[in-house]
């Protein structure tokens, strides 16, 4: 039998790999992200193939084979459960998920194959919250990250509307919000150097739209989109009209209610 078939069909048993040849990875992401599985380049560099599966599924959802010189391809995206949801970087081998599901939450295997194989395993956990945010004007306005503290991440990005307004970066040791030479938010912006989490405060109409958040560290990089509202704190014409109509009920229901006493 070909080497290589048999190195494949040995690569998917449970227990082929040495302990010391398996690396694991958690990853912790929220439903609606972009997530992106990073290889490493020490262990790329020099590689046959590569290639993705889920663990105890035998079918592959993506490969580089440069031994076979086959060009990079992504079976999974015709598999229904992603439906066209899987990139794959034909430079690095990294794959991405968008628009994550409850669903995706799996262990996604990379397997590498060259004079030392390797395998990385990724426990992916998709959980459900909300990803979008109302307030009223003059309150104000917390957008999370997710998680606690951010000691496995080396940058944290905050974007709105393409412009940076806040960042963390752990290579410079800097903790930056740039609301100086911003009129919208001058002076309004805090961030949470634990959990990387923007705080707005004072929050203003022209605060609305979709605020983008990036989070990357060495073994993968998340992309998330926060919607916030800001409503005016005045009430609309309709609050009004519904106010007068339960106060008038009342009036009524207390003048029968002493009409009876009376009687």
């Amino acid at each position: 039998m070909n080497r290589s078939v048999l190195f494949w069909l040995l690569l998917v048993v449970d227990g082929v790999f040495a302990a010391d040849d398996v690396k694991s990875v958690s990853v912790s992401v929220l439903v609606g992200d972009s997530v992106t599985l990073n290889t490493d380049d020490t262990e790329t560099q020099g590689a046959e193939a590569l290639r993705w599966k889920i663990q105890d599924e035998k079918q592959f959802i993506a490969e580089i084979d440069k031994e076979a010189g086959k060009k990079p391809d992504v079976p999974g995206n015709n598999d229904e459960r992603f439906k066209g949801r899987l990139e794959l970087d034909d430079q690095t081998g990294s794959l991405t998920i968008t628009n994550l599901k409850t669903t995706d939450s799996r262990v996604y295997e990379l397997h590498i194959k060259k004079k030392e194989s390797k395998c990385t395993r990724f426990n992916v956990t998709v959980r459900d919250a909300v990803k979008t945010v109302s307030v009223m004007e003059g309150e104000s306005v917390t957008l999370p990250t997710g998680v606690i503290e951010i000691q496995g991440y080396d940058l944290v990005l905050w974007k709105f509307k393409d412009n940076s307004v806040a960042e963390i970066n752990k290579g410079t040791n800097q903790f930056l919000v740039y609301d100086s030479d911003d009129v919208r938010f001058k002076g309004r912006l805090q961030l949470n150097e634990k959990s990387g989490s923007l705080i707005i405060s004072n929050s203003k109409t022209t605060d609305s739209g979709d605020y983008h958040l990036n989070m990357s560290s060495s073994s993968h990089f998340l992309q998330r989109t926060i919607g916030v509202t800001v409503n005016e704190s005045g009430l609309s014409p309709g609050a009004v009209a519904g106010i007068v109509i339960v106060v008038a009920v009342l009036l009524v229901a207390a003048v029968v209610a002493v009409y009876h006493c009376r009687k």
